[in-house]
């Protein structure tokens, strides 16, 4: 979505795969209801260690503690070890929460530069609908959308 807000970007870019992403902001109101019906004991006190100490770890210990809302449960064991492996930036969560996060809006979208945008079928984070614009389905771009969990072990 970073680079969607980013024109200025388009000319260094040879191809986009989009993974989750949203044309909006529309997504987050409804993440945060989501995350209000399905709350998670976890997230609620990781988020107090962060509120507290706001050192990277403790974003990485959010992350794995939200793992129920992003991963189906037969994947919920390995989105754990990815979560808990990837890199954490609490000055890149505080800017992209004060100035990206609640009014992202598309600045530009690809004519011909290839677009793979895959989506998760059960995805309760980013909300899909906002892609039904014809705008958004060009002959350059492929849509993909996975029903069933995919293997997230490093040998796949």
């Amino acid at each position: 979505m970073y680079l969607l807000d980013t024109p200025e970007l388009a000319p260094l870019i040879e191809g986009l795969a989009l993974l989750d992403t949203a044309p909006d902001a529309s997504w987050h109101p409804r993440f945060v209801e989501m995350t209000l019906a399905s709350p998670l004991p976890e997230v609620t006190i990781a988020t107090a260690v962060y509120e507290a100490d706001r050192r990277d770890e403790n974003i990485a210990a959010i992350a794995v503690a939200s793992a129920p809302w992003n991963f189906t449960p037969a994947g919920l064991d390995a989105g754990r070890a990815l979560l808990a492996r990837m890199p954490y930036n609490s000055a890149a969560v505080d800017w992209s929460d004060a100035h990206f996060d609640h009014s992202y809006v598309a600045r530009w979208w690809p004519d011909t530069l290839p677009v793979l945008r895959l989506a998760g079928a059960e995805d309760r984070i980013v909300r899909q609908g906002g892609w039904d614009e014809p705008r958004f389905h060009g002959p350059n771009v492929i849509e993909r959308a996975r029903s069933r969990p995919l293997s997230l072990d490093r040998k796949s």
